[in-house]
């Protein structure tokens, strides 16, 4: 039996099941049989099955179907509908959607879900939230697939959409602009964002994260926030297709020069060993909170500042971007005082999150004093260890040296107790950087520490837990074992890790 054959045996099986479901979709409506596009819906299912069975792998889209031959679909039919696929590896839904060709008109919907084998047909006007989210389902898949085939994340949206890996309605297009937000190779956002206001708007954004699957619709009223985030997709454009050409990211924002924008705001990338943040400051405004300044923060694809969602998240990021850049300024003496560089007023900073969040710098001991910033991590420390928190402890590595450099990350203490034990171990590394500044070498001991006025453990801890220094030129990391006296369980194991500010082992839930 040839392929064509094959194809034409289970478009007549699939399309005689489809018949005999008794409620094959929310609401039914009768087209024009010629124009009936379940049929090829179902040729397009079983040619992907094929295509599987060859290349081990799904195809990207109709298109690539036809090319090698296995579907033809009718010039007749293709005037009236659009085809495309939403999900690769497996592929999750076959859609279809009428053109303005149609005879009842454009926007008509047929979607077919693979994994229950059941049709749905969409005759009446699709939920604009529901269109957006599939679209942004959709650039999902086709950026995975683009990865896939070619290596590395395409560029912008644009290079999915012109070079058919998607197919986005010209209704949304006309409306929305959709951003895709890669770090590293890895996609970890997708946007879309509202270009024109107009009356009864629900939203004029959404944000969805990939990592948590989670969509955020937004209504942003305020006017400057309005104007940053609808400049957001130019901006971005042109930062990666800059990192696509150049194989690194640039150093300042690439966008025309008479961009009305630039009347208004200064606008910055500040760059860190492994990413960067977008910044934008109303020219003119000194304020130090940085609450108030609006910022788009990779690696997590995040708007923070002015009227956009307030998150922990968010707001460590941006600080650590904010001590960054201080002490890439040459501000390395007061790498061992985060509170000097708020003193001084080098750091702007969020009210909001030194009300919740300690910070310090993890720097490898030896020669310290005559280090700069990328020879350390840092880290933060929640205030309150309770669950009203997503995380307690956060780190980003800096070392020049890592080739992991810049990489952010958080963890969760599963046990509230710990927190004695926290501050007693930043209190031992900050004592091995006093001691290290003094001798220019580091401390032999913990012990050492004590006796010459160092540093001092709280008497309870210090007799459920025993202290050691790891490694020496440089020490790489503080760590404590539990003793009988914690409630008769030794051998549990604590440490602070000083290459990059982490935090891991007893009461700890690092993510992966």
């Amino acid at each position: 039996m040839t392929r064509f054959a094959v194809v034409l045996f289970f478009i007549i099986l699939l399309f005689t099941l489809s018949s005999c479901d008794d409620d094959p979709s929310p609401s039914q409506s009768d087209p024009r049989e010629e124009y009936d596009a379940h049929a090829t819906v179902g040729a397009l299912y079983n040619a992907i099955k094929m295509y599987r069975q060859d290349y081990s792998q799904d195809p990207i889209s109709p298109v690539e179907l036809v090319s090698k031959g296995y579907i033809e679909i009718d010039p007749g039919m293709k005037e009236y509908w659009w085809f495309w696929f939403i999900g690769a590896n497996p592929v999750r839904y076959i859609c279809a959607e009428t053109t303005d060709q149609f005879p009842d008109g454009a926007g008509l919907r047929i979607v077919f879900e693979v994994q229950t084998g059941k049709f749905y047909n969409y005759w009446d006007e699709a939920d604009l939230r529901d269109d957006l989210f599939t679209a942004i389902r959709s650039i999902e898949a086709a950026a995975g697939a683009y990865a896939s085939r070619h290596k590395r994340q395409a560029a912008t949206f644009d290079v999915l959409r012109v070079n058919g890996w998607i197919y986005v309605s010209s209704e949304l297009m006309e409306d929305w602009e959709f951003i895709p937000v890669h770090d590293r190779n890895r996609l970890v956002s997708v946007h879309a964002v509202k270009l024109v206001d107009e009356e009864g708007d629900e939203f004029n954004l959404i944000n969805y994260y990939t990592d948590s699957n989670e969509f955020e619709v937004l209504l942003i009223d305020d006017p400057d926030s309005k104007e940053i985030m609808r400049a957001m997709p130019e901006i971005l454009d042109g930062i990666f297709y800059y990192e696509a050409e150049n194989f690194e990211k640039p150093g300042s924002i690439i966008l025309d020069p008479n961009h009305e924008i630039w009347d208004k705001y200064s606008i910055g990338i500040f760059k860190l060993p492994g990413n960067y943040q977008i910044r934008f400051q109303r020219r003119g405004d000194r304020t130090q909170n940085l609450d108030e300044i609006v910022r788009f923060i990779l690696p997590f694809g995040r708007f923070a500042g002015g009227e956009f969602p307030i998150t922990d998240l968010g707001d460590i990021m941006g600080s650590f971007a904010e001590i960054y850049r201080c002490t890439e300024g040459g501000l390395h003496f007061f790498l061992d005082d985060i509170q000097g560089l708020i003193d001084e007023r080098y750091l702007v900073y969020s009210e909001r999150v030194l009300s919740r969040w300690e910070f310090f710098f993890s720097p490898m001991m030896s020669g310290f004093s005559d280090r700069y910033q990328s020879d350390c991590g840092i880290g933060a420390v929640s205030k309150q260890f309770n669950d009203d928190y997503a995380f307690h402890l956060a780190s980003m590595d800096l070392f020049v040296a890592n080739g992991n450099q810049g990489v952010f990350s958080t963890a969760k203490v599963t046990n509230p107790e710990i927190r004695p034990l926290v501050d007693a171990t930043l209190d031992v590394m900050n004592g091995a950087i006093q001691y290290n500044s003094v001798h220019e070498e580091d401390a032999a001991s913990v012990e050492e520490l004590i006796e010459k006025g160092y540093t001092e453990i709280d008497s309870v801890v210090h007799s459920e837990w025993g202290f050691s220094i790891i490694g020496s030129n440089p020490i790489g990391g503080i760590e404590a074992i539990s003793t009988e006296e914690m409630n008769g369980e030794a051998g549990h194991v604590f440490r602070l890790v000083l290459k990059n500010g982490t935090f891991e082992g007893y009461g700890v839930d690092n993510e992966e």
